[in-house]
């Protein structure tokens, strides 16, 4: 019996001493993956914590998949292209309708003059009506309203270069002219120019207004053809005119690709002289 007896203690002894063993074992195991888990939350949240918490936003401390992701979004330059024109377009009708509905000083003259003209027997408009399509007259006339509110705006000029692809256009005897007023002007494409030429028929018809922050004077009225190109009822000499608003553009017709040749008259609102 008492031999029994000892077999059996030492038995147990020998089980208790691998169970504890094992447990030890196990338990440093679950202890060693809490502790990576735990690193690795902690270095997900150095990544992603806000600035005022001393983390870094930047695109390189974002995780890979991320950065990937941000990436693919902004590498259609097509869709960004048409978003882009959208926007122009969007900016333009604005424009249009607040210079339509717009009442005080900034309005140009040429918007109540066509609202007399609508009211007007219909001889008078057959006398007045241009040569160009429909089509052509609805360009010209957004041309026209988003020129005008360019006036006081830089950020409208830059949305009117951008939609009409003006190019520079001057006269290149304006030193002749000033010694002989009688000369004709002879025009051509030339930076710095006084007028800004806007395609209508592909490369033969062009719509013409005087560059944004001209300031019609003595000078490019005369010698640089200001008062040829447009008629400006209100201008008076020995003053100026820095604030030039469009009532109806000229029209050029580019003549064999060199020769640019008045084709219609246009109309200038000075605005208040100096």
């Amino acid at each position: 019996m008492s031999n029994q007896g000892t077999v059996d203690y030492a038995t147990l002894h020998d089980f208790l001493f691998y169970f504890v063993a094992i447990s030890f074992l196990l338990l440093g195991l679950v202890f060693v993956l809490v502790v990576s888990e735990v690193v690795k939350l902690g270095r997900k949240w150095l990544r992603l914590r806000p600035a005022w918490l001393g983390g870094q936003n930047a695109e390189g401390d974002l995780p890979s998949a991320t950065r990937v992701e941000v990436k693919l979004s902004y590498s259609d330059h097509q869709v960004l292209e048409a978003l882009n024109e959208k926007v122009s377009s969007l900016s333009v009708e604005v424009t249009r309708i607040r210079a339509v509905f717009e009442k005080g000083p900034n309005v140009a003259r040429g918007d109540s003059a066509k609202i007399e003209a609508n009211s007007s027997p219909r001889s008078e408009k057959a006398d007045t009506a241009p040569t160009t399509s429909t089509s052509t007259d609805e360009k010209l006339e957004s041309m026209r309203l988003v020129y005008n509110a360019a006036v006081d705006d830089k950020q409208q000029r830059e949305i009117f270069r951008e939609k009409y692809r003006p190019e520079e256009l001057g006269v290149t005897n304006s030193d002749a002219r000033l010694r002989s007023p009688k000369l004709p002007p002879l025009f051509d494409l030339i930076d710095g120019g006084n007028y800004l030429a806007i395609p209508l028929d592909g490369r033969s018809r062009f719509a013409v207004v005087p560059r944004h922050a001209l300031t019609v004077r003595d000078s490019n009225y005369s010698a640089g053809g200001i008062g040829e190109v447009f008629h400006c009822p209100d201008y008076r000499a020995n003053l100026r005119y820095p604030r030039v608003r469009v009532v109806k553009p000229a029209i050029f017709d580019l003549e064999g690709g060199k020769v640019w040749r008045l084709r219609t008259r246009g109309e200038l609102d000075l605005g208040q002289a100096q």
